[in-house]
């Protein structure tokens, strides 16, 4: 079967290819075909490479990856036999390379979509975590039979201890703190802990509100 990874093509691809390449040498996943159809992830791919002492476990090359380049390409892949793991652009679903493979998999009840990243509100990939039996995207509706599952341990965001680390040192220095980047019941319990350690002037904005910063 098809396991098919969307992926932001800036770090998490990088992040994601590296777990493959850990898991697959300890024996957690089996061995599988890996492709990925990522043209700009390809090039941070290569970046990557030249600087291997800059992350705390070197990133290396070892590890046998199909780089897609054009659409008859992903096609092939996307339709051959056999399993095999595709990562691809587009983290969210709302864009992207994953989108093509998507659809030729969301009928597909033996298929997984692994939802590696934050899915915001109203994005397609929230919309295919629901639970519903179809779902538009592409000018049409699918029947969505594939399996979806969610990782949550890939975030790149900063968690709320961390902020509070980050921040809890500017209290007495800091005029107004806005939290405008999140989900409304995580960014109001950020504001409340903050005000609890002397942060006077803490809101989360509702939609278009305004706000003088000075």
């Amino acid at each position: 079967p098809i396991s098919l990874i969307p992926a932001f093509s800036l770090g998490r691809t990088q992040l994601i290819i590296h777990y493959l390449r850990k898991w697959i040498r300890q024996g957690v996943i089996p061995n599988l075909r890996i492709h990925v159809d990522s043209p700009l992830g390809r090039k941070l791919h290569k970046t990557f490479l030249r600087h291997p002492a800059e992350f705390a476990e070197p990133y290396r090359d070892d590890l046998e990856i199909d780089w897609l380049e054009g659409r008859d390409d992903a096609t092939d892949v996307s339709l051959s036999d056999g399993s095999r793991i595709i990562v691809a652009s587009g983290g969210m679903l709302e864009g992207g390379r994953i989108l093509h493979h998507l659809r030729f998999h969301i009928d597909d009840p033996r298929a997984t979509l692994l939802l590696v990243s934050y899915q915001a509100p109203g994005t397609l990939g929230e919309q295919m975590l629901e639970k519903n039996d179809s779902i538009r995207f592409n000018g049409r509706r699918w029947n969505k039979w594939i399996n979806v599952t969610q990782v949550r341990g890939f975030s790149g965001h900063a968690d709320h201890a961390d902020l509070l680390a980050a921040i809890t040192p500017l209290s007495g220095s800091v005029g107004k703190i806005r939290l405008v980047h999140g989900e409304t019941e995580r960014s109001e319990a950020i504001a409340g802990a903050l005000k609890a350690r002397g942060f006077a002037d803490v809101a989360v904005p509702e939609m278009h509100e305004t706000a003088t910063l000075s």
